[in-house]
């Protein structure tokens, strides 16, 4: 028996990884000359340095995550932030960190917020019914939705609360404010994600004897009943075999150009990075995350003298030019760096237009599950239940 493997981002890499002990019976396909998916890193030549497409969080509460980098050998590659990100308004200047759910209920009460009203709307979000949205759960003048309730939604959803469904943000609530402060510790990449998550996954791969085709981009597939019999790939089909297994680990919209009918039409939802080398900020010892309250920008991490600066639900902002983004967005950064002003000469806008779908109540219902209906295909991916 062989399993393909189609895509080598996140989901395709840990896949293979599971399945591993097949040996070379396994078969991992990728469309780039690169794997990662989205989980991706390079050298870019206007910041003479490597930079990701964007900030990948880490929190305590994911155990498969956990479990992945033991595996994989770069549990030491992760840096956590034990006393909590640090929190800032811009409006005010306010200043705060988060590491605990006690520490949320306090901040409520801090900005005039009651214990009462605040453990209420936090035990609502906690059970929050499928259909329902985010938004509906917040009061419209309570200072501690404005600081902190919704840009973690709009942070773990990718999509503006208003119309951010509230069911699975329920669950990552319960997985993660209600575990406790190793549930809710935050984490980044020391380095960078192809250093930390891609390189080392690919060196288990290789030790393994799995096969490796990069450049090999899916067009279609062969249908017999209800099997797949054959992968169309540009260099030619590869048949499957009566007992050989497919997953495809591809987003919707890859998906959609593959397998259509097994593919729902979902709505994307963009996010906008910012990366800017800033001379005279090597003298910080260890990475800093900043949650930004008030502004364009939501969240900042500096390594070395690098930033940056990263937008969720960010369709509007991807619209724009990018010296109009880069100059807003920088204008955010040097607030909370008390940097000088002016815009430094290095620095790069990425636009990830499909980062995810919008997860709205519409997605919940239309998101299928990793088995479909045909009996040697399964499917993965951060879109799949």
């Amino acid at each position: 028996m062989t399993i393909h493997v189609v895509g080598a981002g996140m989901a395709g890499l840990s896949a293979a990884i599971a399945l591993r002990a097949l040996g070379p019976d396994l078969v991992l396909h990728e469309a780039a000359r690169q794997a990662g998916g989205r989980c991706r890193s390079w050298t870019d030549p206007v910041l003479d340095a490597t930079i990701d497409n964007g900030t990948h969080v880490i929190v305590g509460a994911n155990r498969e995550v956990a479990r992945f980098v033991a595996t994989i050998g770069t549990r030491d590659d992760l840096h956590w932030f034990e006393s909590g990100v640090a929190f800032r308004d811009l409006g005010d200047d306010a200043r705060w960190s988060v590491t605990t759910a006690g520490d949320v209920l306090k901040l409520g009460r801090r900005w005039g917020d009651t214990l009462w009203r605040e453990a209420a709307c936090a035990l609502r979000l906690g059970v929050a019914p499928a259909g329902s949205t985010i938004e509906s759960f917040l009061a419209p003048g309570s200072a501690i939705a404005h600081r902190f309730w919704r840009p973690l939604a709009r942070a773990v959803m990718n999509t503006d609360p208003v119309v951010a469904s509230a069911g699975p943000f329920a669950r990552v609530l319960r997985q993660t404010l209600a575990k406790g402060a190793a549930a809710m510790r935050v984490g980044i990449v020391r380095r960078n994600l192809a250093a930390s998550f891609v390189d080392p996954a690919l060196d288990v791969v290789q030790r393994a004897g799995i096969t490796l085709r990069l450049g090999a981009r899916l067009r279609g597939v062969e249908r017999a009943g209800a099997r797949i019999t054959a992968l169309r790939f540009d260099a030619g089909d590869v048949a499957i075999g009566s007992v050989d297994r497919v997953i495809l680990a591809l987003s919707p919209w890859d998906l959609a150009h593959c397998v259509p009918d097994l593919a729902p039409a979902l709505e994307p939802s963009a996010i906008v990075n910012l990366h800017a080398r800033v001379p005279g900020l090597k003298s910080q010892a260890a990475p800093g995350l900043f949650g930004i309250i008030g502004g364009t920008a939501e969240w900042l991490v500096v390594r070395g003298d690098i930033v940056s600066a990263t937008v969720s639900a960010a369709d509007d902002l991807a619209g724009r030019d990018q010296p109009a983004i880069a100059a807003q967005l920088w204008h955010d950064v040097a607030r909370v760096l008390d940097l000088d002003a002016e815009m430094p000469r290095q620095l790069r806008i990425v636009k990830e237009h499909r980062a995810t779908p919008r997860q709205t109540p519409a997605f919940e219902r239309l998101r299928p599950g990793a088995a479909t209906r045909l009996e040697n295909l399964v499917l993965a991916g951060d879109w799949v239940e």
